[in-house]
Protein backbone atom coordinates (compact mmCIF):
# COMPACT_ATOMS: atom_id res chain seq x y z
CA UNK A 1 0.00 0.00 0.00
CA UNK A 2 2.78 2.42 0.79
CA UNK A 3 4.36 1.64 -2.55
CA UNK A 4 1.15 2.39 -4.45
CA UNK A 5 0.61 5.61 -2.53
CA UNK A 6 4.17 6.61 -3.31
CA UNK A 7 3.55 6.04 -6.98
CA UNK A 8 0.32 8.17 -6.89
CA UNK A 9 2.13 11.02 -5.21
CA UNK A 10 4.98 10.81 -7.63
CA UNK A 11 2.71 10.99 -10.64
CA UNK A 12 0.57 13.79 -9.23
CA UNK A 13 3.02 16.19 -7.69
CA UNK A 14 6.23 15.50 -9.61
CA UNK A 15 6.46 16.88 -13.17
CA UNK A 16 6.56 14.38 -15.96
CA UNK A 17 9.77 15.71 -17.30
CA UNK A 18 11.50 15.20 -13.97
CA UNK A 19 12.80 11.64 -13.69
CA UNK A 20 14.68 9.96 -10.96
CA UNK A 21 14.93 6.50 -9.69
CA UNK A 22 13.83 5.66 -6.27
CA UNK A 23 13.80 2.45 -4.55
CA UNK A 24 11.07 1.54 -2.15
CA UNK A 25 12.22 1.54 1.37
CA UNK A 26 10.01 0.60 4.28
CA UNK A 27 11.47 3.48 6.19
CA UNK A 28 9.85 5.84 3.80
CA UNK A 29 6.37 4.97 5.12
CA UNK A 30 6.45 7.67 7.71
CA UNK A 31 7.77 10.22 5.26
CA UNK A 32 5.08 9.48 2.71
CA UNK A 33 2.26 9.76 5.24
CA UNK A 34 3.65 13.09 6.39
CA UNK A 35 3.73 14.41 2.81
CA UNK A 36 0.13 13.31 2.18
CA UNK A 37 -1.05 15.04 5.34
CA UNK A 38 0.63 18.29 4.30
CA UNK A 39 -0.96 18.12 0.82
CA UNK A 40 -4.48 17.55 2.21
CA UNK A 41 -4.08 20.40 4.67
CA UNK A 42 -3.06 22.76 1.91
CA UNK A 43 -6.07 21.80 -0.21
CA UNK A 44 -8.50 22.69 2.63
CA UNK A 45 -7.21 26.26 2.78
CA UNK A 46 -8.03 26.90 -0.90
CA UNK A 47 -11.87 26.42 -0.58
CA UNK A 48 -14.04 28.31 -3.09
CA UNK A 49 -17.83 28.44 -2.48
CA UNK A 50 -20.27 27.44 -5.19
CA UNK A 51 -22.29 30.08 -6.99
CA UNK A 52 -25.69 30.93 -5.37
CA UNK A 53 -28.85 30.47 -7.43
CA UNK A 54 -30.63 33.34 -5.53
CA UNK A 55 -29.86 36.79 -6.96
CA UNK A 56 -28.52 39.31 -4.52
CA UNK A 57 -30.09 42.78 -4.22
CA UNK A 58 -27.62 45.48 -3.48
CA UNK A 59 -28.54 48.86 -1.99
CA UNK A 60 -26.44 51.94 -2.04
CA UNK A 61 -26.78 54.38 0.81
CA UNK A 62 -25.46 57.90 0.61
CA UNK A 63 -25.07 60.09 3.65
CA UNK A 64 -25.21 63.85 3.32
CA UNK A 65 -23.16 65.86 5.71
CA UNK A 66 -24.79 69.05 6.90
CA UNK A 67 -22.53 71.67 8.31
CA UNK A 68 -23.97 74.26 10.66
CA UNK A 69 -22.53 77.48 11.90
CA UNK A 70 -23.67 79.04 15.11
CA UNK A 71 -23.68 82.75 15.68
CA UNK A 72 -23.97 84.47 18.99
CA UNK A 73 -26.32 87.18 17.67
CA UNK A 74 -29.39 86.16 15.61
CA UNK A 75 -29.77 87.83 12.25
CA UNK A 76 -33.03 89.69 11.52
CA UNK A 77 -34.57 89.52 8.08
CA UNK A 78 -35.26 92.93 6.54
CA UNK A 79 -38.33 92.89 4.22
CA UNK A 80 -37.71 94.23 0.77
CA UNK A 81 -41.28 95.45 0.32
CA UNK A 82 -44.30 96.37 2.47
CA UNK A 83 -47.28 94.00 2.22
CA UNK A 84 -50.75 95.59 2.00
CA UNK A 85 -52.88 95.14 5.15
CA UNK A 86 -55.53 92.40 5.11
CA UNK A 87 -58.99 93.86 5.48
CA UNK A 88 -61.48 91.49 7.12
CA UNK A 89 -65.05 92.28 6.06
CA UNK A 90 -67.46 92.96 8.90
CA UNK A 91 -70.38 90.53 9.34
CA UNK A 92 -73.41 91.55 7.33
CA UNK A 93 -76.89 90.96 8.80
CA UNK A 94 -79.60 89.54 6.60
CA UNK A 95 -83.38 89.48 6.54
CA UNK A 96 -85.77 86.71 7.53
CA UNK A 97 -89.42 86.54 6.45
CA UNK A 98 -91.86 85.50 9.17
CA UNK A 99 -93.86 82.35 8.45
CA UNK A 100 -96.80 80.72 10.16
CA UNK A 101 -96.25 79.75 13.85
CA UNK A 102 -93.08 81.83 14.12
CA UNK A 103 -92.19 83.44 17.46
CA UNK A 104 -89.28 85.62 18.48
CA UNK A 105 -87.82 82.97 20.71
CA UNK A 106 -88.24 80.38 17.98
CA UNK A 107 -86.42 82.55 15.44
CA UNK A 108 -83.62 83.13 17.95
CA UNK A 109 -83.16 79.38 18.35
CA UNK A 110 -83.35 78.82 14.61
CA UNK A 111 -80.46 81.19 13.92
CA UNK A 112 -78.49 80.35 17.09
CA UNK A 113 -78.47 83.90 18.45
CA UNK A 114 -79.50 85.38 21.82
CA UNK A 115 -82.99 86.81 22.00
CA UNK A 116 -81.52 90.11 23.22
CA UNK A 117 -79.52 90.46 19.99
CA UNK A 118 -82.62 89.79 17.92
CA UNK A 119 -84.68 92.38 19.84
CA UNK A 120 -81.85 94.90 19.63
CA UNK A 121 -81.77 94.54 15.86
CA UNK A 122 -85.59 94.76 15.70
CA UNK A 123 -86.69 97.14 18.48
CA UNK A 124 -90.12 97.71 16.95
CA UNK A 125 -91.02 94.02 17.48
CA UNK A 126 -90.36 93.94 21.23
CA UNK A 127 -94.02 94.64 22.08
CA UNK A 128 -95.62 93.64 18.80
CA UNK A 129 -96.81 90.21 17.63
CA UNK A 130 -95.29 88.70 14.55
CA UNK A 131 -97.29 88.73 11.35
CA UNK A 132 -96.75 86.37 8.43
CA UNK A 133 -94.77 88.10 5.71
CA UNK A 134 -92.95 90.57 7.97
CA UNK A 135 -89.18 90.84 7.67
CA UNK A 136 -86.83 90.64 10.63
CA UNK A 137 -83.18 91.64 10.69
CA UNK A 138 -81.06 88.66 11.75
CA UNK A 139 -77.85 90.04 13.25
CA UNK A 140 -74.55 88.20 13.03
CA UNK A 141 -73.35 87.55 16.57
CA UNK A 142 -69.79 86.37 17.15
CA UNK A 143 -69.37 83.51 19.64
CA UNK A 144 -73.08 83.40 20.36
CA UNK A 145 -74.46 80.77 22.67
CA UNK A 146 -76.70 78.07 21.28
CA UNK A 147 -79.32 78.83 23.91
CA UNK A 148 -80.82 82.32 24.14
CA UNK A 149 -79.76 84.08 27.32
CA UNK A 150 -83.15 84.09 29.04
CA UNK A 151 -83.80 82.62 32.47
CA UNK A 152 -87.02 80.64 32.03
CA UNK A 153 -89.94 81.35 34.32
CA UNK A 154 -90.62 78.32 36.58
CA UNK A 155 -93.63 77.14 34.61
CA UNK A 156 -94.76 73.55 35.02
CA UNK A 157 -95.40 71.13 32.15
CA UNK A 158 -98.71 69.33 32.58
CA UNK A 159 -98.44 66.67 29.86
CA UNK A 160 -96.18 65.22 27.19
CA UNK A 161 -97.83 62.91 24.70
CA UNK A 162 -95.89 61.53 21.70
CA UNK A 163 -98.00 59.90 18.99
CA UNK A 164 -97.19 58.01 15.80
CA UNK A 165 -98.74 59.46 12.66
CA UNK A 166 -99.77 57.80 9.41
CA UNK A 167 -96.66 58.97 7.55
CA UNK A 168 -94.37 57.09 10.01
CA UNK A 169 -93.36 60.31 11.76
CA UNK A 170 -93.60 61.08 15.47
CA UNK A 171 -95.53 64.07 16.81
CA UNK A 172 -95.10 65.14 20.42
CA UNK A 173 -97.68 67.37 22.11
CA UNK A 174 -96.79 69.34 25.24
CA UNK A 175 -99.47 70.84 27.44
CA UNK A 176 -98.61 73.76 29.72
CA UNK A 177 -101.10 75.42 32.06
CA UNK A 178 -100.55 78.93 33.38
CA UNK A 179 -101.53 78.88 37.05
CA UNK A 180 -100.08 82.35 37.71
CA UNK A 181 -101.69 85.77 37.53
CA UNK A 182 -99.27 87.04 34.87
CA UNK A 183 -99.15 86.39 31.14
CA UNK A 184 -96.54 83.94 29.80
CA UNK A 185 -94.65 85.04 26.68
CA UNK A 186 -91.75 83.66 24.61
CA UNK A 187 -92.49 80.10 25.67
CA UNK A 188 -90.45 77.25 24.22
CA UNK A 189 -89.86 73.63 25.23
CA UNK A 190 -87.08 71.18 24.39
CA UNK A 191 -88.24 67.62 23.66
CA UNK A 192 -85.62 64.85 23.86
CA UNK A 193 -85.90 61.19 22.89
CA UNK A 194 -83.65 59.03 25.11
CA UNK A 195 -82.82 55.33 24.67
CA UNK A 196 -82.55 52.88 27.63
CA UNK A 197 -78.79 53.53 27.96
CA UNK A 198 -79.40 57.25 28.49
CA UNK A 199 -78.16 58.31 25.05
CA UNK A 200 -80.06 60.99 23.18
CA UNK A 201 -81.65 59.69 19.98
CA UNK A 202 -83.07 62.97 18.75
CA UNK A 203 -84.28 66.34 20.01
CA UNK A 204 -86.63 69.06 18.85
CA UNK A 205 -87.74 72.52 19.97
CA UNK A 206 -91.49 72.94 20.49
CA UNK A 207 -93.26 76.30 20.31
CA UNK A 208 -96.78 77.42 21.31
CA UNK A 209 -99.55 77.92 18.81
CA UNK A 210 -100.40 81.35 20.26
CA UNK A 211 -98.14 84.17 21.44
CA UNK A 212 -99.46 84.33 25.00
CA UNK A 213 -100.50 81.88 27.70
CA UNK A 214 -103.30 83.63 29.53
CA UNK A 215 -103.73 83.26 33.31
CA UNK A 216 -105.69 80.13 34.13
CA UNK A 217 -105.63 78.78 30.55
CA UNK A 218 -103.69 75.97 28.87
CA UNK A 219 -101.37 76.08 25.89
CA UNK A 220 -100.29 73.28 23.56
CA UNK A 221 -96.85 73.09 21.97
CA UNK A 222 -95.99 70.63 19.25
CA UNK A 223 -92.90 69.20 17.62
CA UNK A 224 -92.55 66.55 14.90
CA UNK A 225 -89.77 64.05 14.29
CA UNK A 226 -89.39 62.81 10.74
CA UNK A 227 -88.76 59.18 11.70
CA UNK A 228 -90.14 57.23 14.62
CA UNK A 229 -87.27 55.75 16.69
CA UNK A 230 -86.88 51.98 16.60
CA UNK A 231 -86.92 50.13 19.90
CA UNK A 232 -87.59 51.39 23.40
CA UNK A 233 -87.19 55.05 24.21
CA UNK A 234 -88.52 57.75 26.52
CA UNK A 235 -89.50 61.32 25.75
CA UNK A 236 -88.60 64.20 28.05
CA UNK A 237 -89.77 67.83 27.92
CA UNK A 238 -87.92 70.77 29.45
CA UNK A 239 -88.89 74.44 29.42
CA UNK A 240 -86.00 76.43 28.00
CA UNK A 241 -87.64 79.87 27.85
CA UNK A 242 -90.64 81.55 29.46
CA UNK A 243 -91.28 85.16 30.48
CA UNK A 244 -93.98 86.19 32.93
CA UNK A 245 -95.48 89.66 32.38
CA UNK A 246 -98.07 91.24 34.70
CA UNK A 247 -99.95 92.62 31.69
CA UNK A 248 -100.18 91.26 28.15
CA UNK A 249 -99.18 94.57 26.56
CA UNK A 250 -101.01 97.27 24.64
CA UNK A 251 -101.06 95.30 21.40
CA UNK A 252 -103.17 92.45 22.81
CA UNK A 253 -106.88 93.15 23.08
CA UNK A 254 -109.62 91.91 25.38
CA UNK A 255 -111.54 89.28 23.39
CA UNK A 256 -113.98 86.60 24.54
CA UNK A 257 -115.75 83.57 23.04
CA UNK A 258 -119.54 83.45 23.17
CA UNK A 259 -122.03 80.64 22.51
CA UNK A 260 -119.46 78.02 21.59
CA UNK A 261 -120.70 74.58 20.54
CA UNK A 262 -118.64 71.39 20.09
CA UNK A 263 -120.04 68.53 18.01
CA UNK A 264 -118.01 65.30 18.11
CA UNK A 265 -118.35 63.10 15.01
CA UNK A 266 -119.62 59.54 15.20
CA UNK A 267 -116.13 57.98 15.08
CA UNK A 268 -114.85 60.27 17.84
CA UNK A 269 -111.70 61.12 15.89
CA UNK A 270 -112.78 64.64 14.94
CA UNK A 271 -115.01 67.41 16.21
CA UNK A 272 -116.68 70.48 14.75
CA UNK A 273 -116.49 73.69 16.79
CA UNK A 274 -118.32 76.94 16.11
CA UNK A 275 -119.37 80.06 17.98
CA UNK A 276 -118.64 83.80 17.99
CA UNK A 277 -115.90 86.12 19.25
CA UNK A 278 -116.57 89.47 20.90
CA UNK A 279 -114.17 92.41 20.98
CA UNK A 280 -114.47 93.96 24.43
CA UNK A 281 -111.76 96.60 23.92
CA UNK A 282 -112.91 100.18 23.48
CA UNK A 283 -111.76 102.11 20.43
CA UNK A 284 -109.46 99.31 19.29
CA UNK A 285 -110.09 97.04 16.31
CA UNK A 286 -108.67 93.53 16.23
CA UNK A 287 -106.82 93.04 12.96
CA UNK A 288 -105.83 89.52 13.89
CA UNK A 289 -107.94 86.99 15.78
CA UNK A 290 -106.64 83.53 16.67
CA UNK A 291 -108.70 80.73 18.23
CA UNK A 292 -107.01 77.63 19.57
CA UNK A 293 -108.98 74.39 19.98
CA UNK A 294 -107.33 71.72 22.16
CA UNK A 295 -108.80 68.18 22.04
CA UNK A 296 -108.69 65.82 25.04
CA UNK A 297 -109.72 62.18 25.48
CA UNK A 298 -111.61 60.66 28.41
CA UNK A 299 -108.43 60.41 30.47
CA UNK A 300 -107.82 64.13 30.02
CA UNK A 301 -104.78 63.60 27.76
CA UNK A 302 -104.17 66.04 24.93
CA UNK A 303 -104.60 64.26 21.58
CA UNK A 304 -104.92 67.07 19.04
CA UNK A 305 -105.27 70.79 18.36
CA UNK A 306 -106.26 73.26 15.67
CA UNK A 307 -105.77 77.02 15.27
CA UNK A 308 -108.29 79.21 13.51
CA UNK A 309 -107.19 82.55 11.97
CA UNK A 310 -109.57 85.36 11.07
CA UNK A 311 -109.58 86.80 7.57
CA UNK A 312 -111.34 90.07 8.47
CA UNK A 313 -110.97 92.77 11.12
CA UNK A 314 -113.04 92.56 14.28
CA UNK A 315 -114.21 96.06 15.14
CA UNK A 316 -114.32 97.44 18.65
CA UNK A 317 -117.46 96.19 20.44
CA UNK A 318 -118.28 93.92 17.49
CA UNK A 319 -118.73 90.16 17.11
CA UNK A 320 -117.33 87.63 14.67
CA UNK A 321 -118.53 84.10 13.87
CA UNK A 322 -116.02 81.26 13.62
CA UNK A 323 -116.11 77.57 12.71
CA UNK A 324 -113.31 75.00 12.70
CA UNK A 325 -112.65 71.26 12.78
CA UNK A 326 -110.16 69.61 15.12
CA UNK A 327 -108.87 66.05 14.66
CA UNK A 328 -107.41 63.58 17.15
CA UNK A 329 -104.05 61.93 16.58
CA UNK A 330 -104.89 59.11 18.97
CA UNK A 331 -108.02 57.73 20.72
CA UNK A 332 -111.38 59.48 20.72
CA UNK A 333 -112.20 63.09 21.55
CA UNK A 334 -114.12 63.64 24.77
CA UNK A 335 -113.89 67.43 25.17
CA UNK A 336 -112.46 70.49 23.46
CA UNK A 337 -110.99 73.56 25.18
CA UNK A 338 -110.96 76.94 23.38
CA UNK A 339 -108.56 79.87 23.79
CA UNK A 340 -108.82 83.19 21.91
CA UNK A 341 -106.14 85.80 21.24
CA UNK A 342 -106.40 89.10 19.34
CA UNK A 343 -104.11 91.99 18.46
CA UNK A 344 -104.74 95.44 17.10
Amino acid sequence: KSRNLYRFISKTFIPTDFSFSCRYNPNMRTTVILIVFIVLLASCSIYQPAESTIPLVSETFSQTTISTTRTNTPTKLIPTSTLPPIIIPSPTPYFYTVVLNDTLIGIAFKFNIPIEALLEANPSFSNQPLIVGQELIIPVVVDSEATPTITPFPLQISQLNCLNTKDASLTCLVLVKNEYTGWIQNLSVLIQLIDPSGKEIDSCNAYPVLDLVQPGSSMVLNCSFQNTPIGNYKAYATIISAVNNPLPGDLYLNLSIQNSLVEINWDGLSASVHGKVSNNTKNQDARRVWILAIAFNKEGTVIGFRRWVSTTTLTSGGEMLFELNVAALDSEIDQVELVVEGTK
